[in-house]
């Protein structure tokens, strides 16, 4: 009976404990401009589904709030071969917001021409650049576009030299890409 009372005990003082609450104060910072976006070519559609999503940070517990952005663009083209740098083919796709105040851009409807970009102008290895102009600041992002079995080759590089599985390294690169 004496065993039996120890454990009742026991696991009444195991499960019983004590809670202190700590505030932690988190520096808050400039707000920046964050960017989401993906370009997935599917070469069984006509255009290449663009959506970018642009929002401001915010402390570390609260959700980024979505803003607008002055101007937008995708330039795209393919790299020359004798001048990397530069690139043929070049082509352009304004983007605007979906809804106001949504923070989501696609290619402009409203634009004197289509603006969707089609797939068969896309190959392995052409290049986008993103440019953003927003509060009275220029940016651009460079995305050069890869086949599936670059990422398989890159994820196997990476496991290699960090000793990690491969296949766990190529889809965590999947969900990036």
């Amino acid at each position: 009976m004496r065993a039996y009372f120890f454990f009742i005990l026991l696991a009444i003082i195991l499960s019983s404990s004590c809670e202190d609450v700590i505030d932690v104060d988190l520096p808050t910072g400039e707000p920046k401009l964050v960017v989401n976006g993906i370009i997935r070519v599917d070469t069984t559609q006509e255009f290449v589904p663009v959506e970018i999503r642009f929002s401001e940070s915010s402390n570390f517990f609260d959700d980024n709030t979505p803003t607008q952005v002055d101007q937008v663009f995708i330039i795209y083209g393919q790299p020359d071969p004798r001048q990397p740098e530069l690139l043929l083919n070049v082509a352009f796709s304004n983007l605007a917001e979906e809804v106001p105040g949504s923070g989501i851009y696609t290619p402009d409807p409203n634009f004197s021409m289509d603006q969707r970009i089609r797939t068969i102008n896309v190959f392995p290895g052409t290049v986008f650049i993103l440019q953003v102009s927003h509060e009275g600041r220029r940016s651009r992002v460079k995305l050069d576009l890869y086949e599936d079995r670059q990422l398989i080759k890159t994820a196997r590089q990476i496991g290699e030299r960090l000793s990690l599985r491969p296949d766990l390294v190529e889809l965590d690169l999947s969900y990036l890409t």
